[in-house]
């Protein structure tokens, strides 16, 4: 005899959070605290690593003075078409006048497919890291861009971003003979990153 059973169609569980306090929120799964804080146009959330109340507010009021640390300016986010033309003018002096015209009619096309995109606080200290090195400026100012762009990245949680400057850091170091440094940093990507 076949039977005919249908099976249950289940909805996607979505993750339910209570609101316990001024922005900690308590996750009715595991338990543990997550602290949602807004600065500016900017949404911070952050699991808090505990199922301990008295933990928690603790590493959330830590959490809310490191936010406020940052500076969130109108200088915190450039037009791609300004810093395009940024880079072309500390570039001008490294190439050919017949390469230089060459890179802004290419930047001149690029420039209204990025209309309106705004580069981030930490793209803006990795590329001026890079941009440094290209001029032949200090080593050491490079290096202090490419660590406050690993920081803000990493206050910011943007991963791809905090990635991209702490690769920055350690092609600098391996340059400079740092070899070492270099392959602690890469460690660490790994182990914070998965791969690389």
């Amino acid at each position: 005899m076949a039977s005919n059973h249908l099976e249950t169609i289940r909805a996607p569980v979505h993750p339910v959070f209570h609101k316990v306090g001024e922005n900690l929120y308590r996750l009715e799964s595991t338990g543990g605290y997550y602290a949602l804080l807004k600065r500016g146009d900017k949404q911070f959330r952050r699991s808090l690593k505990t199922k301990d109340r008295k933990l928690a507010e603790r590493r959330l009021a830590d959490l809310r003075a490191k936010i406020d640390n940052l500076s969130l300016t109108v200088d915190g986010k450039v037009a791609f078409s300004e810093l395009a033309a940024k880079w072309l003018e500390s570039v001008q002096h490294t190439i050919k006048p017949s390469t230089f015209k060459r890179m802004q009619g290419c930047v001149k096309n690029l420039i209204p497919f990025f209309s309106g995109i705004t580069v981030r606080n930490s793209t803006l200290y990795r590329l001026r890291g890079e941009l440094l090195l290209a001029k032949g400026a200090a080593a050491s100012e490079a290096e202090q861009c490419f660590h406050q762009a690993v920081e803000i990245a990493r206050h910011q949680s943007a991963k791809s971003r905090e990635l991209r400057a702490a690769m920055s850091l350690a092609r600098l170091w391996q340059k400079q003979g740092k070899r070492e440094e270099a392959r602690r940093a890469r460690r660490n990507l790994r182990l914070v990153h998965g791969r690389i």
